[in-house]
């Protein structure tokens, strides 16, 4: 059976309404672990590091692979990745209980630190005609890179919506969530970036999650893809 993808570097985009939908695919080889992946694109400037992915979140429309397998590793570009998004399976572990105060969304639990990769973000604030990401991440020992190895998959949307699962290359691309993706910290998108438009706009957080060569989210210890938070973005 084909197993889950993982994630990249410049974050991903939640669905905003009246925003453009488009793609650009990045065909590019996964790694074996623990090593970095595979070869990347020529001439990919780190500052312009973007896919645009068709929006959906049609769960009922997802194909299923029929593996829970890492399907990343091994795999064509996303011209042969059809289909084989695995469906969010309960998570058998408890979380930790959320904060009275704080969404559940926005925190950064145990249960998403005990994964070899994890991301957390600490704040998400836009201004001086940029939003600018902090978070915290690990890479279990490898070097971050959106175009071989381990990076970060950001995203707006309001904690729940659109779902993280739609947020990578292993989504069909009918169904795929916009996003964009970085290896910086932290992490900065110009307001006059089409990315920003399309990817944050009005949402009112962004959330951030793992991925790996070839823009497919890694899965987390429960076959899902909770290897991150989300955060309120503040706007000045």
């Amino acid at each position: 059976g084909a197993p889950p993808l993982p994630p990249a570097t410049v974050s991903a985009v939640a669905s905003v309404p009246g925003s453009p939908s488009g793609e650009t695919t990045a065909s590019l080889a996964a790694p074996a672990e623990p090593g970095p992946p595979g070869s990347s694109p020529a001439g990919v400037r780190p500052a312009r590091r973007w896919m645009m992915v068709g929006a959906g979140i049609g769960l009922a429309a997802i194909l299923v692979a029929g593996g829970v397998a890492y399907a990343q590793y091994g795999r064509g570009g996303d011209e042969d990745r059809a289909g084989g998004v695995p469906p969010p399976v309960a998570s058998a572990s408890a979380s930790a209980a959320p904060s009275p105060t704080t969404p559940a969304d926005e925190l950064c639990t145990d249960e998403i630190k005990s994964n070899r990769r994890w991301v957390c973000l600490t704040s998400a604030v836009i201004a001086d005609g940029k939003l600018t990401l902090a978070y915290d991440v690990e890479y279990a020992g490898s070097k971050p890179d959106v175009n071989r190895g381990y990076h970060v998959h950001f995203y707006g949307g309001d904690g729940k919506n659109p779902p993280d699962h739609l947020m990578g290359s292993h989504a069909p691309k009918n169904l795929r969530g916009k996003y964009f993706y970085d290896d910086r910290r932290p992490s900065t998108l110009s307001l006059s970036d089409d990315l920003f438009t399309t990817v944050i706009g009005k949402a009112p957080k962004v959330c951030a999650r793992i991925a790996i060569a070839g823009h497919g989210l890694v899965p987390d210890n429960n076959n899902m893809y909770k290897t991150g938070n989300c955060w309120p973005i503040t706007r000045s």
